[in-house]
């Protein structure tokens, strides 16, 4: 049921890689006003497999060599963690 309330605020496509193609989309606007910036990255379309790719330059900038870990977590929805050491 929290999944089902909490998924208004992310979901954006009953297809998962959709409704994450238009988050990045947002956030990339998003960090037009002062957010950190998003960058999609074009990856080639193959049959049977779907992926997304972005980076994440304000972040890569500001902590370059401290980044230690860098994760997406999507057993619960996409949960994402930046670990600076």
């Amino acid at each position: 049921m929290w999944l089902d309330i909490a998924s208004t605020k992310w979901k954006r496509d009953e297809d998962e890689v959709k409704s994450a193609r238009i988050l990045l989309e947002e956030a990339r606007e998003s960090g037009k006003h002062g957010l950190y910036t998003v960058e999609p990255i074009p990856l080639e379309e193959k049959a049977g497999f779907k992926a997304i790719a972005f980076t994440l330059p304000d972040l890569l900038r500001k902590f370059g060599g401290r980044v230690r870990e860098l994760s997406l977590d999507s057993a619960c929805k996409s949960y994402f963690t930046l670990t600076i050491g």
